[in-house]
């Protein structure tokens, strides 16, 4: 253990260097010192210490309100308004954390509302259903006249 201590104490005097750690002239203070045995394996269980963080208190949550069908950002018993989308929910709550939790930054949020409906992709018209025969139900391609399985003619 004390060569070990020297070793370390040496790299670092030496910055590193394997050309000036080979010169190295440090004194070995650990040299005559009683030292505790170096542990064989790292004790189980955990590190022991008061220090706990509740992170529900720390960072908020978003919760889906189902009666209203809107998410809530809520952080203990405040609520910091209700949004339609769970992305819109998850920025207003990344800016109020940016910003200690203060209400006057949820201003920006008309913003945040624009962009995400901007950015939306719009379905456009009717969805494309396949076609059927009538007969023996077929799946026939729209430029198809006449059934391939039962030879009727398909308007």
């Amino acid at each position: 253990m004390s060569d070990a201590l020297y070793e370390r104490d040496c790299l670092f005097y030496c910055k590193f260097d394997y050309d000036l750690l080979v010169e190295c002239d440090l004194p070995n203070k650990y040299e005559n010192m009683e030292l505790p045995p170096f542990p064989e394996s790292r004790p189980r269980g955990q590190i022991k210490g008061n220090i706990k963080f509740n992170k529900k208190e720390r960072e908020g949550e978003i919760v889906f309100d189902h009666k209203e069908r809107k998410f809530c950002v809520l952080r203990g018993e405040e609520h910091f308004g209700k949004y339609d989308t769970m992305v819109e929910a998850y920025f207003v709550k990344k800016t109020l954390m940016e910003h200690d939790w203060d209400r006057a930054c949820l201003i920006q949020n008309r913003r945040i509302r624009e962009d995400i409906f901007l950015n939306k992709k719009l379905k456009t018209g009717k969805p494309i259903l396949p076609k059927y025969c009538p007969q023996c139900g077929n799946r026939v391609k729209e430029e198809d006249k006449v059934c391939m399985i039962c030879g009727i003619k398909l308007n």
